[in-house]
């Protein structure tokens, strides 16, 4: 807009000073006092200018109006950019969104079959059932927890995840030695080891949960 006015500016004047100059050299003229000589004069400046400026006037108009497009243009594009990147960040939100709540249902499937190893999946008074019953979950467990490693690097990636990775595991093989000896009858389940088994439980089950929030 500046350059437009130091343009028009600059056009103005020199067509007012060349005006002058021509009038006053072709006509040899000095200041009149009669009032038709300025008429005439007046006549002569508005017929010279008139043109000059209605072009000015219309290319003024133009540049405006082509500054004016580029100016839509331009904002137009910013416009459909930050709308293209808030579409983006918000597809990005929801899909990571989604993930984080499959990988909570995954977790807290894992959490809930591990808390039922030790409980029968019905109630039973006869003892030998009440163990085969505990043998099945055990079973469950361990395939539960092999499938859940093997088959959720997807969800939970094993590098980012080696705490709870390596506690499921340890998990894995408390579980197994269990399924192993509990038909023996010489066997009895000591409080430490389910305790082991309790507290790896809760280790995994934590540092997954604490996955799942820190990648929201």
């Amino acid at each position: 807009m500046k350059k437009f006015s130091f343009t028009t500016l600059f056009i103005v004047l020199v067509s007012f000073g060349v005006s002058l100059f021509l009038y006053f050299y072709i006509f040899n003229g000095s200041l009149s006092r009669n009032a038709q000589d300025w008429a005439s004069f007046g006549s002569y400046i508005s017929g010279i200018l008139l043109p000059i400026l209605t072009g000015l006037n219309i290319w003024v108009f133009i540049r405006l109006t082509q500054a004016i497009d580029r100016e839509n243009n331009i904002r137009k594009e910013n416009d459909n950019k930050r709308f293209e990147e808030r579409q983006k960040v918000d597809i990005e939100f929801q899909r990571r969104m989604i993930i984080s709540q499959i990988r909570q249902t995954e977790v807290n499937s894992l959490s809930k079959a591990l808390d039922n190893l030790f409980f029968p999946s019905e109630f039973c008074s006869d003892s030998k059932l009440f163990l085969d019953s505990i043998k099945v979950n055990l079973v469950k467990g361990q395939i539960l927890i092999d499938s859940f490693v093997n088959g959720r690097n997807d969800l939970f990636n094993i590098n980012e995840n080696k705490e709870a990775i390596d506690a499921l595991w340890e998990l894995h093989k408390k579980v197994s030695f269990l399924n192993r000896r509990i038909d023996d009858p010489s066997f009895t389940v000591e409080n430490k080891l389910m305790q082991e088994i309790l507290e790896l439980k809760h280790k995994a089950i934590s540092y997954l949960q604490k996955y799942t929030i820190d990648n929201i």
